[in-house]
């Protein structure tokens, strides 16, 4: 439907079928109205509710909802004191405006 992202397509989508339909349509409101994501009788309507729920839950458990403990961090003073030692220089050095080398 040439929109930036998908759910602008379904939107823009959406209104041009319920645009063609002339006048209203008692049937096809009262099934708009019962689910957001499907069309048919009760039992389709709690099965495809199911479906989606289920779809979600996987998709949280699987992408970016988790949050993962964090890796243990080094301090400030245990890195100031490895690059000292590498390259032969006191931590205040490291500190220090300019270069003295």
């Amino acid at each position: 439907m040439g929109r930036r992202t998908g759910r602008g397509n379904k939107e823009a989508y959406s209104k041009y079928v319920l645009g063609m339909i002339p006048g209203e349509d008692e049937v096809l409101k009262e099934a708009a109205e019962s689910s957001r994501y499907a069309v048919g009788d009760e039992q389709f309507l709690k099965e495809t509710e199911f479906d989606l729920n289920e779809a979600r839950l996987e998709k949280s458990v699987k992408g970016g909802d988790i949050i993962w403990p964090e890796r243990k961090k080094i301090g400030l003073q245990k890195v100031e004191q490895a690059v000292g030692r590498a390259f032969g220089v006191k931590a205040e050095e490291l500190r220090s405006h300019g270069s003295r080398w």
